[in-house]
């Protein structure tokens, strides 16, 4: 399990831990309780550890994993990778997928372990840095922004279609500010009307303040709106998906004050209509991914071939204008 001690030295550098996420079927995942009498004990926790010197988070997770489940782990992917301080502890943590493994998972150090469900994980009392990894595990690989200027509508609608015919999974996020509000309200219900018991959930980028339509799962708000409300004393409601464009330190930190559920960051690259406006680069993503401790989108100049390489970065996805209707 990730050690947490009595380290009050602020100086001290980041604790590097690997976490594992062993899943059964789609809806549940392996937790443990931890068993050292600490102020976060009996507390639950994703299993893993720290990484020991010059150790890579799969082989330390491997290590781990054996120790605490005696299970051998054969297949990995990264999931997330975020930043949390601890009142006495700054952890870097790398989470992993476990997508194989040999042997059967048992509390190997006298844990109590339990297959809980992603929906109902909430009635237990976690460790506050598994929330964002809850989060990154119900939260698909790509947002879809509309461009309804670009494509038109019928187009997105087309697209949006063969999207539900494959079972796949997105975030559409309806981006039209030139559309009257009768206008989005009918391309929203569209929209709606294609999705409906779908892997695709409709987000309005609006004002936090909107009372959503039937159908839409959330709000997403440009760093402009988010400030606006922070300023307006706005918080997210419990049952609205909120996402945040963000730019730079100051934009996540207003964010993670709204109680945002994912960001978009950038932009990572150039794009056709900013050719040679600022990029962040890989790095600069990774930068404010940490920052944030959030599931974060790679937006500007995204194509859906670069998930593999944004979540090898520490993201969720990538989000995607002109990518996504081409």
């Amino acid at each position: 399990m990730p050690t947490i001690e009595a380290d009050l030295d602020p100086e001290r550098a980041r604790i590097e831990v690997a976490v594992g996420v062993v899943r059964r079927g789609d809806d549940e995942v392996l937790v443990g309780q931890r068993l050292v009498r600490d102020r976060y004990f009996q507390k639950w926790e994703f299993p893993g550890g720290k990484l020991e010197s010059g150790e890579s988070p799969e082989l330390a997770l491997n290590r781990e994993l054996g120790e605490e489940l005696g299970i051998h782990v054969e297949k990995t992917k990264p999931l997330i990778r975020l930043d949390h301080d601890y009142p006495d502890r700054k952890v870097r943590l790398h989470v992993l997928e476990v997508l194989s493994y040999a042997g059967e998972p048992h509390g190997r150090e006298g844990q109590a372990i339990e297959w809980v469900s992603l929906t109902h994980a909430s009635a237990r009392e976690f460790l506050a840095a598994t929330q964002p990894i809850f989060r990154a595990l119900t939260l698909p690989h790509r947002i879809l922004i509309t461009d309804v200027k670009r494509f038109g509508v019928r187009h997105i609608c087309d697209r949006v279609k063969v999207e539900v015919d494959r079972c796949a999974t997105a975030i559409v996020q309806i981006r039209e500010p030139w559309m009257s509000a009768d206008e989005r309200s009918l391309f929203a219900s569209q929209l709606i009307g294609l999705t409906r018991e779908s892997g695709i959930d409709i987000v309005l980028n609006e004002a936090i303040a909107l009372e959503p339509m039937p159908g839409i799962t959330g709000v997403h708000l440009s760093a402009k709106n988010a400030l606006l409300a922070v300023k307006q004393g706005h918080i997210k409601p419990s049952d609205m998906l909120l996402g945040c464009s963000c730019h730079n330190a100051t934009e996540v930190s207003v964010a993670q004050a709204l109680g945002a559920d994912y960001l978009t960051v950038g932009s990572v690259a150039s794009t056709p209509s900013h050719p040679d406006g600022r990029t962040l680069g890989f790095a600069g993503f990774t930068e404010l991914s940490l920052m944030a401790s959030l599931p974060t989108y790679a937006v500007g100049g995204m194509t859906e071939s670069q998930v593999d390489d944004i979540r090898q970065a520490g993201g969720q996805g990538v989000a995607m204008i002109s990518a996504a209707w081409l």
